[in-house]
């Protein structure tokens, strides 16, 4: 008979002989070979009830032992439609990391040998398959890969299975059950444990890198110690997990549930301390009351997420994303906040005592009652951005909160910390046009402790000028502030005018009108300073001979009331 070469004429030749009579060892080998083939289309043809698996299962099964039940020997010898078939793993034929051999011959002495060679990871793979098979009674019938080239144990039933030492890598486990199943140290790197049951099982020390966990239950299971890297947990269940120092790093843990409060899932809090969880997209997650001690959340984003009496004593949070975070409650001792973006944070009471802090976003957060005596006594303390428009608004102007509400949150006992912050922000707003939000800027810092400091009552000046430029010819309008903040903002527009008696007159219809509103204000200390100013203005040599005139005067009245 001639040689078979087409894949169709190989499985026609196999069913057609069955195992009545012995196929030529070129058949075989090239069955052998398609079987572990990579080529997902080829192994299409010929995984179906495949004989051969078989074979190679009950060898596996007489090699295996209770001390290395999922080890595969060195050389295993598969008895097969009248053949010897010999696979030698690589290392004997001295090539590590090279293909497993196949040797097919009459009998173990037999020196006419037929040789191929198959790809060594597919070979372990299939092996793992059939030994995990046999070993747990499972369903023989299905390929033993899958349409993707991994392992075939699809929905799986393995409650309680003590898997250790078995290697999982690429296994297709989806919506398998492993509730309580032992698998520490067990390689399931690149796995699919989509809609798996984990409940309850012991996942320590598992390298589970790019592992699919897509809705998987991890019920108080055991993850410590366990590698994740660029995992999946897309609505994986974690409530009561145990992820102590596991690594999280780039891995996406949208819409899990960890146990809300309130949910009618609510298992107990989940343990993440020691967990590395750098880099980790963690954006409206729910970890409150979560014990994440010594974690490292480094550059990991957590914006919006639930936070509340969580643990986060020690935890590196340097570069991580907390933006609208909820810390209510949370304890922060020793926690590294540098670099940290912290804007619209309520740490209010918040306990960060020792924690390291510095060239933080914290626009808009809330920081009454906070211990902010362990800040660094030099360096930045605040991460401001380029200005431009649209941030100088966000900054200094949102009604949701502001660089400026935050320093006004501090406590007083924190003078220090208030003036170091307000020079910080003066100095990136030298060469900033703050005509848009000159206002808020007036309103907080023409007051204690900043209104102390030189400088920044000298760039106050020329803020006050940038503000009154755009009304000189135009009706001034009310001022844009909370009602409380009126009267120190007129003082200090006022003041400026004071400090730099020419603005009188190169800025002299936003002068006239200032004056106006500060003797119509409803405060008495406005009203003298607003007099006080207009008394040095008509004593001025410009306007002495006008102010003699009868009709001189604001709204065509004499001013003798208000110059005495």
């Amino acid at each position: 008979m001639g040689i078979i070469s087409s894949t169709s004429e190989i499985v026609q030749y196999i069913w057609s002989y069955g195992s009545k009579a012995p196929l030529p060892q070129e058949i075989i080998g090239e069955h052998i070979s398609n079987l572990f083939s990579p080529c997902i289309e080829q192994k299409k043809l010929t995984w179906q009830n495949d004989l051969f698996t078989q074979a190679l299962a009950d060898a596996l099964s007489r090699e295996s032992t209770d001390k290395n039940p999922y080890g595969i020997p060195a050389k295993l010898n598969v008895d097969f439609n009248g053949w010897v078939v010999t696979a030698i793993r690589p290392g004997e034929n001295h090539d590590e990391t090279g293909p497993v051999t196949i040797e097919i011959r009459k009998d173990r002495q037999s020196h006419e040998v037929h040789e191929v060679t198959v790809d060594k990871d597919m070979f372990f793979l299939g092996c793992n398959v059939l030994m995990l098979r046999r070993r747990f009674d499972l369903d023989s019938s299905p390929g033993i890969f899958t349409d993707w080239g991994k392992m075939n144990m699809i929905k799986a039933a393995l409650p309680e299975a003590d898997l250790r030492g078995c290697t999982l890598r690429q296994a297709d486990l989806r919506q398998a059950n492993l509730a309580e199943a032992n698998l520490t140290g067990v390689d399931l790197q690149n796995a699919y444990l989509c809609e798996a049951d984990l409940t309850k099982a012991n996942l320590s020390g598992a390298n589970l890198r790019k592992a699919s966990l897509e809705k998987a239950d991890l019920r108080e299971a055991n993850l410590s110690d366990a590698d994740l890297t660029n995992a999946s947990l897309w609505g994986t269940v974690l409530s009561g997990a145990d992820l102590r120092r596991a690594t999280l790093r780039d891995v996406c843990l949208y819409q899990i549930d960890v146990g809300r409060g309130g949910s009618e899932m609510q298992w107990g809090k989940p343990n993440l301390s020691g967990a590395n969880l750098s880099e980790a997209y963690l954006k409206d997650i729910h970890l409150s009351k979560a014990d994440l001690r010594g974690s490292v959340l480094i550059k990991a984003d957590l914006r919006g997420a639930k936070l509340e009496n969580a643990d986060l004593r020690d935890a590196d949070l340097g570069g991580a994303k907390l933006s609208r975070v909820k810390l209510r409650g949370a304890k922060l001792t020793g926690a590294d906040l540098r670099g940290t973006d912290l804007s619209y944070v309520d740490l209010r009471n918040v306990d960060l005592t020792e924690a390291k802090m510095g060239e933080n976003d914290l626009n808009g957060a809330q920081l009454g009652g906070v211990d902010l005596n362990n800040l660094p006594k030099q360096g930045a303390l605040l991460k401001l951005p380029h200005w431009n428009t649209t941030l100088l608004d966000r900054y200094l102007n949102d009604a949701s909160g502001t660089v400026l509400t935050m320093m006004d949150s501090i406590d007083e006992r924190h003078a220090d910390v208030k003036l170091r912050m307000a020079r910080e922000l003066v100095a990136s707003l030298q060469n900033a046009d703050v005509s848009s939000v000159a206002l808020p800027l007036l309103a907080t810092l023409s007051k204690a402790p900043y209104l102390s400091d030189a400088r920044i009552d000298t760039w106050l000046d020329t803020v006050c000028e940038l503000y009154l430029s755009q009304y000189e010819g135009k009706v001034l309008p009310p001022l844009d502030v909370e009602m409380q903040n009126q009267v120190t903002v007129l003082l200090r527009l006022l003041k400026m005018f004071s400090h730099q008696p020419d603005r009188m007159f190169s800025h002299n219809g936003a002068f006239n009108q200032l004056v106006t509103r500060g003797i119509e204000a409803d405060d008495e200390i406005v009203n003298g300073s607003a007099a006080r100013l207009y008394r040095l203005y008509l004593s001025n040599e410009k306007v002495k001979p006008y102010a003699a005139l009868n009709s001189f005067g604001i709204d065509g009245t004499r001013q003798d009331g208000l110059t005495g």
